[in-house]
């Protein structure tokens, strides 16, 4: 798609190998890179793995309103996590070549993270955390609008959260870029011709999943996490040690607080 950049890298820059751990879902794989590498306190040799999402980030489609204008917002679920995290950025694609209806460019919209302040994952109790107010440019040619949060916006442990897009559209336009072959359970649309505000998407006429509508699609929306390692975190993985020895994704045989792979390689 012409909305895909091409990277360039060098001959000489480091690689590594990772490994498939799974296929189990449509285009999408999960992707296992192990190491090891020296910790910057203790000084010991620790392995440490990267986990990746590998995705065909390529829209094929697009969502919007046959015949009426009005407000329109789609946004991605992703569920609770163990620990607080931050969020520093959330791109958007808006719009794919060739789609029906005007180009957008020019057009002020919102991305913004909300959390679930019930706990059901339902967006109509959701609470909006952040968000950031943008003009559309080149939306169909470059495809992703990002918008980076400065401070980044923290997202409390135990919380399911949205990420997404909310914008005034015309009748008979379609700005919501979707992957086909990606269906999600978490991928909700609201739309109402009254209009409704970024913080208020629970008011939407319309509000449900795309499944709901019969698309088994997803939406060409990604969120970047800030990922910084603090004193509680031998590992360095960005998961406070006390954490990971809790759900059990670490063992702590002796008993000292500290996750054992970091006191097991010299």
């Amino acid at each position: 798609m012409s909305h895909l950049t091409d990277i360039a890298i060098h001959e000489n820059a480091p690689r590594r190998i990772g490994i498939v751990e799974s296929d189990a879902r449509d285009k999408t794989r999960k992707v296992v890179i192990a190491y090891s590498s020296r910790h910057s306190k203790y000084g010991k040799y620790i392995k440490r793995r990267t986990v990746l999402q590998v995705h065909d980030d390529v829209a094929e489609d697009v969502v919007g309103s046959k015949g009426r204008g009005g407000t329109l917002g789609w946004f991605e679920a992703f569920g609770p996590r163990t620990h607080e995290f931050s969020i520093a950025s959330v791109g958007v694609d808006f719009g794919i070549p060739g789609a029906p209806g005007p180009v957008l460019d020019g057009s002020p919209a919102s991305i913004a993270i909300w959390t679930d302040a019930v706990g059901n994952g339902h967006p109509a109790d959701a609470t909006l955390l952040a968000s950031i107010d943008l003009v559309l440019v080149d939306s169909v040619d470059t495809g992703l609008q990002k918008a980076s949060f400065d401070p980044p916006a923290v997202v409390p442990a135990g919380t399911t959260f949205f990420v997404g897009a909310v914008m005034d559209i015309p009748a008979d336009s379609y700005p919501a870029a979707a992957d086909t072959s990606g269906g999600s359970t978490g991928s909700w649309v609201a739309f109402d011709p009254a209009g409704f505000e970024v913080a208020d998407v629970g008011s939407a006429l319309d509000l449900g999943r795309l499944v709901d509508f019969g698309l088994d699609w997803r939406w060409m929306i990604t969120a970047t996490a800030v990922v910084e390692p603090g004193p509680d975190d031998c590992n360095g993985n960005a998961i406070p040690d006390s954490c990971e020895i809790t759900d059990g994704s670490e063992d702590d045989d002796n008993g000292n607080g500290g996750p054992d792979v970091c006191e097991s390689l010299e």
